[in-house]
């Protein structure tokens, strides 16, 4: 037995005996988008290594509902990007920290002097995935 068929079966035990309540799901969904969190997630949909011609580093680009930024990861590590579509304010976090950035009004932003390790955007309540920086 894998991993995805121990899992399917525990949901299968836990759905006959421990059913979610009726109207628990869409409550719960509906919290969620009052609070700002409605389970969003960052969609990776851009990743490559010297993604801009002629600039080293790691190029990725991610979205979400209403918006989508682009950003270049250099050594040291510095953030080079562009968004759009933002509404609330982009952070960058890693394990123990979190520093907001400040994006111009056209929509560039540059964080330098970030820990190498671990690195996430959270922008719009919308949580993206870990990536080395």
């Amino acid at each position: 037995m894998n991993d995805q068929e121990l899992l399917r079966r525990l949901a299968d035990v836990l759905e006959r005996y421990d059913p979610v309540p009726a109207g628990i799901g869409v409550d719960a969904v509906a919290a969620g988008l009052l609070a700002g969190s409605a389970a969003a997630a960052l969609v990776l949909v851009a990743d490559g290594a010297g993604a801009v011609s002629g600039v080293g580093g790691r190029g990725l680009g991610l979205s979400w509902p209403g918006g989508r930024f682009d950003v270049q990861i250099d050594a040291g590590v510095r953030l080079t990007g562009l968004v759009s579509g933002l509404i609330g304010s982009l952070w960058v976090r890693w394990p123990g920290g979190s520093r907001l950035v400040s994006v111009d009004s056209v929509g560039r932003f540059v964080v330098g002097g970030l820990p190498s390790g671990p690195l996430s955007f959270v922008v719009a309540g919308a949580v993206g995935p870990w990536f080395v920086g």
